[in-house]
């Protein structure tokens, strides 16, 4: 027994199949369509010199709020921090560009007697920020919800009550 398919049928397994590809691809790149939104890492930027590794540009509440009490007695200047591992990848082998980082903070450390004291944050992993793939990603995933909308509302006429 053979089971035709007609073209009501076809244009619901085409609307199944993108919008399973649709989910696969969400699923597959969450951490770049929207890295933002998770509140367990920091964003830093490298430093190259004598002074603390890297610059916090986002995460200094998070550093507040994961900072043991042993270290609340010290006045700890979260701006810049220093890092257990410093990030690098091939193209920046000096760990000067943006990465977001997640890890946690498990100390302090100061430059000299008379710096203020930074956080050492122990770096668990960390992740450059692409902000070009980024955008990519998050373009191609629009481009595919504004497709399957043009199929749903087109086929709209298609689908028969049951």
């Amino acid at each position: 027994m053979r089971i035709k398919f007609n073209h009501f049928h076809r244009k619901h397994w085409l609307i199944g199949i993108f919008v399973g590809v649709i989910i696969f691809q969400v699923n597959r790149f969450w951490g770049n369509i929207i890295p933002h939104f998770q509140s367990d890492y920091i964003i830093t930027k490298g430093l190259v010199c004598t002074c603390p590794d890297a610059t916090v540009i986002k995460g200094k509440d998070f550093l507040v709020s994961n900072t043991p009490d042993s270290l609340s007695n010290f006045n700890l200047d979260y701006s810049e921090i220093w890092l257990t591992e410093r990030p690098t990848t091939f193209s920046d082998y000096q760990g000067s560009g943006q990465y977001i980082v997640y890890g946690e903070v498990v100390g302090k450390k100061q430059v000299s007697e008379f710096d203020p004291w930074n956080p050492l944050f122990k770096v668990q992993s960390f992740k450059k920020v692409d902000s070009y793939s980024d955008n990519f990603f998050r373009s191609i995933i629009l481009f595919q919800i504004i497709i399957l909308m043009l199929l749903i509302r087109r086929n709209r006429s298609a689908v028969k009550p049951i």
